[in-house]
């Protein structure tokens, strides 16, 4: 995914099916040399759902958890696809 671009994923919790929908608003990688020629990358990834009060409840009791085993998952798939190279 690039900026601008939009996605949405369909998935099942608490047996009801709901959607999620992301657009990436900014893009900004932060990169570091490491000794022995390694890279590390950090992303800042903030994420907000919507409905004040039930976004919020849902944010703290798995949306947060969520999308950070996302981040990573994504971030692994990066780092293999530069390993490549």
């Amino acid at each position: 995914m690039g900026m601008g671009e939009r996605v949405t994923w369909r998935a099942r919790y608490f047996g009801i099916w709901q959607s999620l929908t992301s657009e990436i608003t900014a893009f900004d990688h932060l990169l570091r040399a490491l000794p022995g020629g390694a890279t590390e990358m950090t992303d800042r990834f903030r994420f907000a759902a919507p409905l004040p009060v039930l976004g919020w409840l849902a944010e703290h009791l798995f949306l947060r958890r969520y999308m950070m085993a996302l981040l990573h998952e994504r971030n692994v798939v990066v780092k293999q696809f530069a390993e490549l190279r």
